[in-house]
């Protein structure tokens, strides 16, 4: 990299230096692996591995030197560490070392340790080990024989069929055609058949390792039982044209004939039997708008899977895309397909392809690809694991990735090879509301592992009636929100946009202005705390006088009591004056109080917690005191009766955890808390019974934004290890060329930043709870679109961009209409792009809007994925993942379908063919039955039995 711009740091791949500073009279060692970087497939031994010791450049004997291996590694006699002493050439030999079959990127690490004459030194080197991929076949949940012959990059295609990446198709470990280009897998009464086509358009059928037909004029992608579908909607049947503006198709034996079933460009669903129209059509109904999504650089990706550039189709079958510039590719698009393939399009032709991509993974940007497990790719190859976030572009003709480990460090490769880390903070602490609850910098609300909300400025937790744990929120935008669990139950407008959430829907700003909701109530306010009490929303309230009042929804009561200036409302009638005196009501119970704070325990109850200037603590029932007999060092009271003391919280005089940074609690009949722990994780308890775990949904890491821009998730921004901005709810980051890197960012004050390197330029334009994209464009909530603080067009739902020298916008309108940007101006409508329904195999059909079709019959709702098949040839059958993560099983016969539900939880999985599932964990399922783990890619078949061809990860 060059220009002082890419001042990245840099790790070398293999380092040597002294351990500590040679005493007097000790030799200074420097110790050296003789590889930078050692490579392997997984399952394979690493051999040859030498160390040489050196002092002032002289080899030095003797010198003991010991290697402790990463998890997973071993030498060949089953030990994870050995030592040894360096010969008369200063060199030791390393056994040979066994690697482990996923494979991935490590380090080896090699010490001396000091002794007399000599100082202790180490060195490392990198280790970059390919996973070990074996294709294999299960029948139903079964796992048969491994097929070494299939190479590792060969994509499981159902049936005992492969396809190698350079086009060489597989049966079991046959190879049966070459210069395949696609295939489809599928059963008839008798057998299971392969059809597929070559790029010249040769198409043929294979049935196990006899091709049983071959015909001409197969052009475009198989979709099974020798029909054809071309990128730009024409169908064919062994050569002979059938249709055109056709959206999705998918072929199967049934009824006796090669059938096809397709949707052509006004949502009608057409078959074929051969080359035969069926009468019968199905026209769905209104699919309700469902946005395409907007991938930025004037591409769009539609829910049935269609990558579209500007208005013309660049590939079906599509899972994720991620846009980027480079040095020649100036609209450059990363995807993947429900193949187990990547790609990269340039300006909407496909320029590059690769593999195997996991189905579960998705784009994010140069050939890389992120898992939901966390498994990072790179064309095809995991190059690290354990990643919690990740954003690639093209620098300098190289292709690089920013991201964030499990440990939250951040990090770069470049061309899939570790570089070096980031100074960004690696974790990012919580606010604890109480109730479970935590509030993070960026604005993000959550309850225990739900997020409730994002740019959320301020909140505070309550209890009512018949909700126990409740909180007030208010948003960036000044909309008003009250979620009881982890539900929104009611919103409302109004609230300034810096107001405090004081509790039970009442805010108070700066300047003193107390909101009920939407409603100002009152001026003067110097403090208030809201709660649930005798049925109403209400608040005590002290005003700049030490007048303490009380209201009920807007209604002031008439009732008052006189404190000293200065005094503060702790909430439930509780009053601390500035001398340190304690008021229930309008009784003094304490004096030398230093903090506290009140709730209501329940409609009737009110309680406090306060802390004494001597230490002790006091506990309030209405006016009852109270004293705590533990000696809390340096207590902080919270609500609910806990004490956070030096890092112990408390319930009263039990102690509930340790090792904690921060907490709140809540209550009305049961104490709940929020819990954040000095290492940044988060629980929480009820009472003082702690959580069976700790919350791992919150995102405590910081996260890759793009353009070595890392967004932490307290709001603060860094560029290249500098921090840049606080308060920051959401960030873009992209390459305006080779060699500038941009940003803008959203802070919760609703304020723009726009970033040239690390020089931050806050725009006139704001968009209070608006979206920013890369390329530099601002959407507010009222749906206007600029490009910075220039309007680009109103009326807009979603958009993206992507800039390197121009900025490139892909942009969806509230109608559903779809257009693209080059800087300001817009492009036509681009009436290609459109979300239809798309078949999913043997007459079933899925709508944008989750609604699965057999025929004319809605059959279920909510569904996500869904794939059909023929049984035996002849009952169709389909898997159906829904949107709660259940799979269901969907027989039609009769003239009616059946549904089973499976029980386990297929959460992000995709539904394969046969019956099949694949867990984004890697386990591959038959029905509810697991049939094996640490699979990588598969894809099913079903005749009388269930048949899956599979690519295992592992020895």
């Amino acid at each position: 990299m060059s220009g002082a711009a890419w001042s990245i740091p840099v790790i070398v791949a293999s380092t040597a230096v002294p351990a500590h500073a040679a005493a007097s009279g000790q030799k200074a060692i420097t110790l050296a692996f003789n590889q930078a970087t050692y490579t392997a497939t997984g399952c394979a031994s690493i051999t040859g591995v030498t160390i040489t010791a050196t002092a002032s450049s002289v080899r030095q004997a003797g010198i003991s030197v010991s290697v402790s291996l990463p998890q997973g590694y071993s030498y060949s006699n089953g030990a994870t560490t050995y030592s040894g002493v360096t010969d008369t050439n200063g060199v030791v030999t390393l056994p040979n070392i066994v690697t482990p079959g996923a494979g991935g990127q490590t380090v080896f690490t090699a010490i001396a340790a000091s002794t007399a004459t000599s100082s202790s030194a180490n060195t490392s080197s990198q280790v970059q080990v390919t996973p070990n991929r074996v294709a294999r076949v299960a029948t139903n949940s079964t796992v048969g024989s491994t097929y070494s012959g299939v190479p590792s990059d060969a994509l499981p295609q159902g049936g005992g069929y492969f396809l190698a990446q350079n086009g060489d198709l597989y049966y079991q470990n046959s190879k049966i055609a070459t210069g395949v280009s696609s295939v489809s897998v599928y059963a008839s009464p008798s057998d299971i058949f392969a059809s597929y086509n070559t790029s010249s358009g040769a198409g043929a059928r294979a049935s196990g390792t006899t091709i049983v037909q071959t015909y001409s004029g197969a052009a475009g992608t198989s979709v099974g039982a020798d029909y054809f579908l071309t990128s730009d909607g024409a169908l064919t049947f062994r050569g002979t044209s059938l249709a055109t503006n056709v959206t999705s198709a998918a072929g199967s034996y049934r009824d006796g004939h090669f059938t096809v079933d397709y949707i052509d460009a006004q949502n009608v669903r057409r078959t074929f039997y051969e080359t035969t129209a069926q009468s019968a059509t199905v026209t769905y109904p209104s699919q309700g708008f469902r946005p395409v999504t907007p991938l930025g650089s004037q591409y769009f990706l539609t829910s049935g899977g269609d990558l579209y550039f500007q208005n013309t189709k660049v590939a079906s079958d599509v899972i994720s895309g991620f846009t980027y510039c480079g040095w020649d590719w100036w609209q450059a698009c990363a995807f993947n397909d429900t193949s187990g393939k990547g790609y990269i399009a340039n300006n909407g032709s496909i320029v590059a392809s690769f593999g195997p991509v996991p189905t579960s993974a998705m784009a994010v940007g140069s050939y890389y690809f992120l898992t939901p497990g966390g498994d990072l790719y790179y064309k095809g190859t995991r190059t690290a694991t354990g990643v919690v976030s990740a954003s690639g572009t093209e620098r300098e003709r190289a292709d690089y990735v920013d991201y964030v480990d499990s440990n939250g460090v951040a990090r770069y490769q470049q061309g899939g090879v570790d570089k070096g880390t980031f100074s960004v903070p690696a974790v990012s602490y919580a606010t604890p509301l109480g109730g479970s609850y935590f509030l993070m910098g960026d604005g993000e609300l959550w309850y225990q592992n739900t997020r409730i909300s994002t740019q959320v400025r301020s909140a505070y937790t309550y209890a009512t009636w018949d909700d126990w744990i409740a909180v007030s929120f208010v948003d960036a935008a000044g909309t008003g929100r009250r979620a009881q669990w982890n539900s929104v139950v009611d919103s409302y407008t109004g609230v300034p946009a810096g107001a405090t959430s004081v509790g039970a829907d009442y805010y108070l700003t700066s300047g003193g202005d107390l909101y009920y909701r939407g409603t100002k109530v009152t001026s003067n306010v110097t403090s208030a705390v809201g709660s649930w009490r005798d049925n109403h929303f209400t608040a005590m309230y002290m005003d700049n006088a030490g007048v303490l009042r009380f209201v009920q929804e807007t209604t002031i009561s008439a009732s008052t009591t006189q404190f000293p200036v200065g005094s503060v409302s702790l909430g439930a009638g509780y009053v601390l004056t500035p001398s340190g005196d304690f008021y229930s009501g309008s009784t003094k119970k304490l004096t030398g109080i230093a903090s506290g704070v009140g709730w209501i325990k329940s409609t009737w109850m009110p309680q406090a917690n306060v802390v004494g200037k001597d230490g002790k603590v006091y506990y309030f029932d209405i006016d009852t005191a109270t004293t705590r007999t533990t000696a809390f060092s340096n207590p902080q009271a919270l609500v609910g009766g806990f004490v956070l003391s030096s890092g112990s919280l408390y319930l009263g005089d039990t102690l509930v955890t340790t090792n904690v940074r921060a907490a709140q609690g809540q209550q009305k009949d049961d104490a709940t808390s929020s819990i954040v722990y000095t290492d940044g994780s988060l629980t929480y308890s009820s009472n003082a019974n702690l959580a069976s775990g700790k919350l791992t949904g919150i995102n405590t890491r910081p996260i890759a934004v793009g353009g070595s821009y890392f967004l932490t998730p307290s709001g603060d921004l860094y560029y290249n290890g500098k921090k840049l901005a606080s308060g920051i709810c959401s960030a873009a980051g992209w390459i305006a060329s080779t060699w500038s890197p941009q940003a803008i960012a959203l802070a919760l004050d609703g304020s723009v930043r726009r970033i040239d390197i690390d020089n931050a330029t806050t725009l006139t334009v704001t968009a209070p709870g608006g979206t920013i994209t890369r390329g530099g464009y601002v959407l507010t909530t009222a749906g206007a679109l600029s490009l910075g603080n220039t309007a680009v067009t109103t009326g807009v739902a979603t958009a993206q961009g992507t800039q390197k020298d121009d900025s490139y916008a892909s942009i969806v309108f509230s109608d559903a209409t779809v257009k693209g940007a080059t800087n300001t101006t817009l492009s036509g409508t681009y009436t290609n792009v459109a979300n239809r329904p798309v078949v999913v195999g043997c007459g079933f059909a899925l709508t944008p809007t989750g609604s699965l079709y057999f025929d004319s019959t809605n059959v279920l709702d909510n569904i996500t994925d869904a794939v059909g098949w023929a049984a035996a040839g002849s009952t169709p059958r389909a898997s159906a993942l829904g949107k709660d993560g259940k799979m269901r099983q969907v027989t039609w016969s009769n003239n009616a379908a059946s549904t089973t539900t499976l029980s386990a939880d297929f959460s992000g999985s995709r539904a394969l063919g046969g019956g099949y599932s694949l867990t984004t964990a890697g386990a591959l399922y038959y029905g509810d039955t697991q049939t094996t783990t640490g699979v990588s890619l598969a894809q099913g078949a079903q005749r009388t039995d269930g048949v899956a061809s599979f690519v295992q990860i592992g020895c």
